[in-house]
């Protein structure tokens, strides 16, 4: 039809993935033509699509579902590619994806420092909740194959977690944390903090030998 015009529309269900940090809970995103009751409707019916949707549908979420109409599916799809996106950042787990990434600050000990600063810091990324990854930290965490995860700054000088210097929201991917990373270590030693992280190992592995 030629005046068939294409929606985005956001369901709630009940956990398929467990919930990151932020606690939000999943959700299920759809393209249709059709109203979202009617679509709706054949989502809790005896032939649900997608299938593994069977059972788990809360309810409508109108206040994440997108206004704006299309009128073609390929539109319709950037648009809803977009809006996971931006879901998957706010801590949502979208459409069975889950985004854990974070970046952390932690407080270190200064007090064996000789120059003077506004406070000595640890900036971190992870796929851990940053409690998590801290106390890895702390006890000499080591992986599969008995290498140390562990940063010595934090094993040997760690106080606390600094939620308020560490950037919001969740990152979809590793590189794009790792420079999220290095942007909040940036932006803090501009402010007078000194900062340890493993960006400044891979930063010094990047240079060129003079």
């Amino acid at each position: 039809m030629a005046d068939q015009r294409y929606r985005v529309f956001v369901v709630e269900l009940d956990d398929v993935k467990p919930r990151n940090e932020s606690g939000l809970p999943n959700l299920l995103t759809l393209i249709t033509v059709s109203t979202l009751e009617e679509r709706f409707a054949r989502l809790i019916g005896p032939k649900p699509s997608p299938r593994w949707t069977r059972g788990r549908v809360v309810g409508p979420r109108d206040d994440l579902s997108l206004a704006k109409t299309y009128d073609n599916y390929d539109r319709a799809k950037k648009a809803e590619r977009r809006l996971v996106e931006r879901l998957l950042r706010q801590g949502y787990i979208v459409n069975k994806r889950v985004s854990h990434r974070r970046v952390y600050v932690v407080e270190l000990d200064g007090s064996h420092l000789v120059k003077p600063c506004k406070g000595y810091l640890y900036v971190g990324e992870t796929s851990l909740t940053p409690a998590e990854r801290l106390q890895k930290h702390l006890t000499g965490a080591t992986n599969s194959g008995g290498k140390s995860i562990s940063s010595r700054f934090v094993r040997n000088h760690g106080i606390r977690l600094r939620p308020d210097l560490a950037p919001d929201g969740f990152f979809l991917t590793k590189a794009e944390s790792e420079q999220a990373e290095a942007e909040c270590s940036r932006r803090i030693v501009a402010v007078g903090y000194r900062c340890e992280g493993a960006h400044l190992a891979k930063q010094k592995k990047s240079k060129p030998a003079n």
